[in-house]
């Protein structure tokens, strides 16, 4: 599982905490735009092809299924065409399942139609900022000029809410993930 969440990293096996110093210390190997590039999380969310809009969980080799590893780890993405209401969401990120040890993606606010944010979370610290506006939010001839220049993005297209979504990777130990999708459908907007 380490190697698929993140694929450049040295693994020093080791009985009792035995390894050298000069292994963890100081050693120059972070690089951290290489990771953040890499990172097995960020290319499944980016390769997630769009399907309705139920619980989609993916093990960390992109295959459907919510198998963990052999220290509970798991992930999974949480896909919705309903936007987040703010004020939900807020109190929702004040009781963040504290086993949630990862998440990224993009959401969007049913205040806000024509804007994309980036929620990331780190343990205990969630941040979202702005990421750009939605291509439905742009006249028919900047679409129609998006849609030429890229035909991928006809993919995430949906008739009533064009490309607003909310899309959010999400790794962590022992998650109930049933549970998770249920709080967060909590905070989605009417």
């Amino acid at each position: 599982m380490t190697k698929t969440l993140q694929p450049t990293v040295k693994i020093i096996e080791t009985s009792h905490g035995d390894v050298p110093v000069e292994e963890i210390l100081a050693t120059n190997r972070f690089d951290f735009d290489k990771v953040y590039s890499s990172a097995g999380w960020c290319k499944a969310l980016d390769e997630m092809e769009e399907e309705t809009g139920e619980e989609h969980v993916h093990k960390a080799d992109g295959s459907a299924g919510g198998d963990e590893d052999e220290y509970g780890i798991s992930t999974f993405v949480y896909y919705r065409r309903r936007p987040f209401n703010r004020d939900k969401l807020e109190a929702y990120a004040n009781r963040w399942p504290a086993n949630i040890i990862r998440s990224k993606g993009v959401i969007w606010f049913e205040d806000d139609y024509d804007n994309s944010l980036v929620l990331e979370t780190a343990g205990r610290q969630i941040s979202a900022g702005f990421s750009g506006m939605w291509l439905a939010a742009c006249s028919k001839k900047e679409q129609e000029k998006a849609f030429a220049e890229n035909p991928q993005l006809k993919k995430d297209w949906d008739p009533v809410m064009g490309d607003r979504m909310i899309k959010l990777c999400i790794i962590g130990q022992n998650m109930d993930k049933k549970k998770i999708c249920d709080e967060l459908d909590q905070a989605l907007g009417e």
